[in-house]
């Protein structure tokens, strides 16, 4: 059995995270989403992304990432306060992704 850490993400997984989040997309929802979505994805527009969320910190929410004992980034998961006032929860999670590995 493996053993993963936890930590918050940084500026420096942006990479990181963005392959994440494009691999799971391509390993879970082939065949389900359209091929022509999934091939319109784009590391470098997620990097961007995840760069432009991770040097803008929110205290209303989080970012942390999962890498394993080689200290790969696995996975990743962003959160933070509830966006729907109707569930009277007090946070919630916005995104999860593990790659299948």
């Amino acid at each position: 059995m493996q053993n993963f850490n936890i930590r918050a993400a940084t500026i420096d997984d942006a990479m990181a995270i963005a392959s994440v989040k494009y691999h799971s997309w391509q390993e879970t929802y082939r065949g389900i989403v359209s091929d022509v979505y999934l091939d319109a994805m784009s590391l470098a527009e997620g990097e961007e992304r995840w760069k432009f969320i991770l040097s803008h910190p929110n205290t209303q929410k989080f970012n942390a990432v999962v890498s394993n004992e080689k200290e790969e980034v696995v996975g990743f998961v962003s959160g933070g306060k509830a966006r729907d006032n109707a569930t009277k929860t007090e946070g919630e999670i916005y995104a999860l992704y593990l790659l299948k590995k």
